[in-house]
C-alpha cells in the first residue's frame, strides 16, 4: 500500500470553555483548578481524499515533572466530502494531580491509505449491481507509517481557581463639585464563571486607601458596586478602584453576557455615501432580553430579572449610537426608527420594548416605525438590522441615499473583518460620551474639584398692579406682582407693606431665573389714602379709601330751571371734590 501525502492544513490547538463546532469556540483564560473540566480542542483542514478522509488526533498530557499522565487517541472518518474535522478531548482534572505547569501535546495524523480506498470507490457500482453492497471502506495506515503535525498547549494547576470577573462601567454621580461637596463612584462586576467570587474592592483616592468593601458575587450574578467619597480639598484628584482577585478584566464597551457567550466588542461606525452605518458585534438587542442568535429561546425583556444587567448596558449603548446618529445623520423633528425584515423574529418583540425603554430613560426622540420591506425602507430614518450573518450589501442604496443603519450582529463568532475593511467602519470616542460618559469605563477616573462663588437669589419685581384707585372704605382692593430671581437658588422672604405695616409674607424657595406671581386681596378699614411698597423696593403704588355716600332723596319739586341749577351746583361740588382729592394726592407722592 502507498502511504497517502500528509495534505494537512490550518492546524491547531486550543484550549477552550465551549465548543460550538468547526472553528468555533471559547477560549480559557486563566489557571485551572482541581475538579476542573479540562477540553483541549484541535482542528485540521484538507484532509479529504478520493471523498473519504480517516484523521487520528493523539491527545498526551505532561505534567510538571514531565511524565505523561493522560491522553487519548480520537478518529474522525468518513466516506463524504468533508475536508474540516476538529476533536475535542476534555477530562476532569484529578484531585491527585500536583499543582505546576502542564503541557499537552496533540498529534494530527492522516492515516487514510489512499490508494486502496480509491480502488474501494472504482468498485463501487460493480459490487452495489451484483451484490446490492453500497458501503465504502477507508482503509488505514499505522501512524508510524505516515506522517504528521503537531503542537503543544500549556496550563497552569493551582490550589484555587478562580472565576472571571469584569469590571466595567465605572463613573462619578458628578465630576465636578463646590468645594465641601460629597460624592459616588459606581463601578459594574460581573461573575463571568460558575464558581462563587468572593473579594475585597477598594476605593484608592491619589494612590491612597479611601475605603474598601466585600463582594460576594454568586456564579454568573452581576452587580453594580458603590464607593462612598468623603470631601475632598479643591484641585484634581486621581480615583482608582482595586479588585483583589487574580482573575479580573476590565472591559470599555459595555458588555451582554448570554451564558457561555460574553459580547464584549468595540462598535465601529462609518460614513456610506450620505449615510451612517454602525457595525455592533455585541448582540444589544436579543442580548437585553436575554437570548441569541445561537439559541431557539425566546426573549424575557418584560418578565426575567435575569437580565437587568443586560437591559441597562443595552439601553446606555443604544442612546449614545442613536445620539451619534441624530447628531451626524438626515432626519426630522424625531428619529424615525425601524426594524429590517429580514431581521431575527424575536426582535420583532424586543426592540419596541428595548426603544420604550431608552426613551423613557433618557426621553431620546425616536419613533418606532415598525418592521419594514425593502420597497418601505423609505418611512425609516435609521433601520436595525439583527441578525447572525449580514448581507449589508442589499442595504447599500438606502445607507448611501442618506438613511442609517444599525447592524446588531447576534452570532458570537462573527467578527466583521469584511464589512469593517471594505466600509471602512472605525472606532468612535466621541460615540461613548453622549448621553452617557463611557470613556471611563476603567478602574481610573479624574475629577476636578473648584470653589464656586454661591450667588444669594436676588429678586426683580415686575407687573405690580393695585385693582383700585379709589375704593370705599370696607372693600377690598386686589394687590398683584411678578418675582423673578436673577441671582443664584435659595430661599427669599417676599412681603408687602401698606402704610408701613406688612399686610403680606411668603417664604419662598426659588430657582434661578424662575418667575412666581403673587396677588392677594387688602381691605382699608378707615377713610383716607394708602400707599402700597414691595419688599423695600422702590416700587410703590397709593389709593384711597373713602367713606360711602348716600344719594339724599327730596320730595319737593322744584322748577325745572331750579332743578338744572342745583344739578350743576352738585356737578361743581363733585368735580371740587375729586380736585381736591388728586391734589392731596399728588403732594403725598412727592413727599
Amino acid at each position: 500500500m502507498i502511504a497517502p501525502c500528509l495534505a494537512v492544513e490550518n492546524f491547531a490547538v486550543k484550549l477552550v470553555e465551549h465548543v460550538d463546532g468547526y472553528g468555533r469556540f471559547i477560549e480559557k483564560t486563566g489557571p485551572y483548578g482541581r475538579g476542573d473540566m479540562l477540553r483541549v480542542y484541535a482542528q485540521a483542514e484538507d484532509v479529504n481524499h478520493y471523498r473519504a478522509y480517516a484523521v487520528d488526533f493523539v491527545f498526551v498530557i505532561y505534567d510538571p515533572e514531565d511524565y505523561p499522565v493522560a491522553g487519548t487517541v480520537i478518529r474522525k472518518e468518513g466516506t463524504d466530502w468533508t475536508d474540516r474535522v476538529y476533536a475535542v478531548f476534555e477530562m476532569k482534572i484529578p484531585d491527585s494531580w500536583k499543582t505546576g505547569k502542564y503541557r499537552v501535546e496533540v498529534y494530527v495524523f492522516d492515516v487514510l491509505n489512499s490508494t486502496a480506498t480509491k480502488e474501494e470507490y472504482d468498485s463501487y457500482l460493480d459490487r452495489l449491481i451484483s451484490g446490492g453492497s453500497a458501503a465504502v471502506s477507508v482503509h488505514t495506515l499505522p501512524r508510524d507509517e505516515v506522517d504528521y503535525e503537531k503542537e503543544e498547549v500549556s496550563f497552569q494547576l493551582v490550589d484555587v481557581s478562580l472565576s472571571p470577573v469584569y469590571i466595567f462601567d465605572s463613573g462619578l454621580k458628578a465630576t465636578v463639585l463646590p468645594e465641601g461637596m460629597n460624592n459616588t463612584m459606581q463601578v459594574s462586576m460581573l461573575n463571568a464563571g460558575d464558581k462563587k467570587a468572593t473579594f475585597y474592592a477598594k476605593l484608592l483616592i491619589d494612590g491612597e486607601v479611601s475605603s474598601k468593601q466585600k463582594v460576594e458575587l454568586e456564579p454568573y450574578e452581576s452587580k453594580r458596586v458603590e464607593f462612598s467619597i468623603p470631601q475632598l480639598k479643591v484641585g484634581d484628584h486621581r480615583l482608582e478602584v482595586v479588585v483583589d482577585w487574580g482573575n479580573k478584566r476590565e472591559l470599555k464597551t459595555l458588555p451582554i453576557f448570554v451564558k457561555p457567550y460574553l459580547f464584549s466588542k468595540p462598535v465601529m461606525v462609518g460614513s456610506v455615501g450620505n449615510g451612517l452605518l454602525v457595525l455592533s458585534l455585541n448582540n444589544y438587542v436579543l442580548g437585553s432580553g436575554g437570548v441569541t442568535g445561537m439559541d431557539e429561546n425566546p426573549p424575557k425583556f418584560s418578565t426575567s430579572k435575569d437580565y437587568v444587567m443586560n437591559r441597562e448596558n443595552s439601553a446606555k449603548m443604544l442612546t449614545n449610537i442613536l445620539a451619534y446618529v441624530w447628531k451626524y445623520g438626515k432626519h426630522g423633528s424625531s428619529l424615525k426608527v425601524g426594524l429590517y425584515y429580514k431581521s431575527d423574529e424575536r426582535a420583532e418583540q424586543v426592540l419596541p420594548e428595548l426603544l420604550d425603554y431608552v426613551v423613557k430613560k433618557s426621553k431620546a426622540p425616536v419613533e418606532y416605525v415598525g418592521t419594514l420591506e425593502d420597497y418601505e425602507l423609505g418611512k425609516a430614518d435609521l433601520l436595525f438590522y439583527v441578525t447572525g450573518s449580514p448581507d449589508i450589501g442589499q442595504l447599500s442604496e438606502y445607507i448611501e441615499s442618506g438613511g442609517s443603519v444599525i447592524v446588531d450582529v447576534t452570532d458570537f463568532y462573527f467578527t466583521g473583518s469584511d464589512v469593517i475593511k471594505k466600509y471602512g467602519l472605525k472606532e468612535s470616542e466621541e460615540l461613548l460620551s453622549t448621553f452617557y460618559d463611557l470613556r471611563s469605563i476603567n478602574k481610573t477616573v479624574s475629577i476636578k474639584l473648584k470653589t464656586e462663588l454661591k450667588l444669594p437669589p436676588e429678586l426683580v419685581y415686575s407687573n405690580f398692579s393695585v385693582s383700585d384707585f379709589i375704593v370705599d372704605v370696607g372693600k377690598p382692593v386686589t394687590i398683584s406682582f411678578d418675582v423673578r430671581n436673577v441671582g443664584g437658588a435659595g430661599t427669599e422672604r417676599v412681603f408687602v407693606t401698606v402704610n408701613g405695616e406688612v399686610v403680606f409674607n411668603e417664604t419662598v424657595n426659588f430657582y434661578p431665573n424662575e418667575v412666581r406671581h403673587f396677588s392677594f386681596d387688602y381691605t382699608p378699614e378707615v377713610e383716607g389714602s394708602y400707599k402700597v411698597v414691595l419688599d423695600n423696593s422702590p416700587l410703590s403704588k397709593v389709593f384711597f379709601a373713602k367713606n360711602e355716600t348716600k344719594p339724599q332723596v327730596t320730595l319737593t319739586k322744584t322748577p325745572e330751571a331750579e332743578k338744572k341749577g342745583r344739578g350743576n351746583a352738585a356737578l361743581i361740588t363733585g368735580l371740587a371734590g375729586v380736585l381736591a382729592l388728586l391734589i392731596i394726592a399728588r403732594l403725598y407722592l412727592r413727599q
